[in-house]
């Protein structure tokens, strides 16, 4: 079991509600289906990002930590899936 910590850039921004402290959901925006520079994402690394949206959400917080074991169970993300999702993410930019 790995953890590994990360932060989201721009959290308030997908989740602008700061009157909310258990927010059930985030701001996805439908136009990322279509966005050039998720393109080359595969379904596992695509839902590995809708993963770390979901346990920033849950949490409130732009810093999270993910338990790649946690991962396989919930959502059957294989830890190279979710590893290759962080590294294109933070080429992106989106996250640290």
């Amino acid at each position: 079991m790995a953890k590994i910590t990360v932060q989201l850039k721009n959290w308030q921004v997908m989740n602008p509600r700061k009157d909310v402290k258990k927010s059930t959901w985030f701001r996805l925006e439908h136009s990322l289906i279509d966005d050039p520079e998720f393109y080359d994402f595969t379904g596992d690394e695509f839902k590995a990002w809708i993963y770390i949206l979901s346990m920033a959400s849950r949490k409130n917080s732009d810093t999270v930590i993910i338990n790649t074991e946690h991962a396989d169970r919930a959502c059957r993300i294989q830890g190279k899936d979710l590893v290759s999702s962080l590294e294109k993410l933070k080429s992106l930019d989106v996250l640290t």
